[in-house]
């Protein structure tokens, strides 16, 4: 049995749940989140028990055993991973169900996909990664650490998407596209041609914004 506690409280939480609540081996015990509004709230079916500072007690108190962050901004992911790592934490995957993954394809650990996204042969996922509804991700793939794929992503067979970086909603990659680390491609981009500077990209074709990724700040509780 998993004793699971989830990172985050925001709308990312949502859907780790209920990928979590399919398999009988999962007991969640409840969130953390650093927003003070939701302390004590219940949120489907399951406490705010406090802020991410009460995961000590909770280990010490034996009430968990497990973790998987359910934040979508991959600083913060990254941040908290290292903290449940120091706390000997088994970190958990959340696999929906009516997800398709390849048996040929090669999954790290604090992972999250969703329904109705495909992972085929041949493709890795690594550590900490978010592959959102209806996302697809082909042969032969590699998708760095603390990637966030939004909803409805699309890419042909060979990309590498570089650590850190988000893929917003519907965007689309062609075969082969090599995207670097700490990138942002914005919702329904089409991405023909590699991005080798770290950045913000949107449109069609996709180019790159006077903006940095840096810029945009996210609240645990709003992902």
């Amino acid at each position: 049995m998993n004793n699971i506690i989830i990172i985050g409280a925001g709308g990312q939480s949502q859907v780790v749940l209920e990928a979590l609540e399919y398999y009988k081996e999962n007991n969640v015990i409840g969130y953390l989140d650093n927003d003070v509004t939701l302390k004590g709230k219940i949120i489907s079916g399951y406490p705010v028990i406090g802020n991410i500072s009460k995961l000590s007690e909770l280990i010490d108190k034996k009430l968990i055993d497990s973790a998987i962050i359910a934040i979508g901004d991959s600083y913060a992911r990254k941040k908290y991973s290292k903290l449940i790592e120091e706390k000997n934490l088994r970190v958990v995957n959340a696999i929906h169900p009516k997800s398709i993954i390849s048996n040929r394809a090669k999954l790290g650990k604090g992972i999250f996909v969703g329904a109705g996204a495909v992972i085929g042969p041949y493709s890795e996922v690594d550590d900490y990664c978010i592959v959102n509804v209806n996302s697809v991700i082909p042969h032969y793939n590699k998708i760095e650490s603390y990637v966030n794929i939004a909803p409805g992503v699309s890419m042909g067979g060979g990309c590498k998407i570089g650590h850190n970086s988000f893929i917003g909603i519907g965007a689309s990659l062609k075969q082969y596209i090599n995207i670097v680390h700490d990138c942002i491609v914005g919702a329904g981009a089409v991405v023909i041609c590699d991005l080798k500077e770290s950045g913000v990209y949107v449109g069609i074709p996709a180019k790159q914004k006077n903006i940095s990724n840096k810029d945009i700040v996210y609240k645990i509780s709003d992902i």
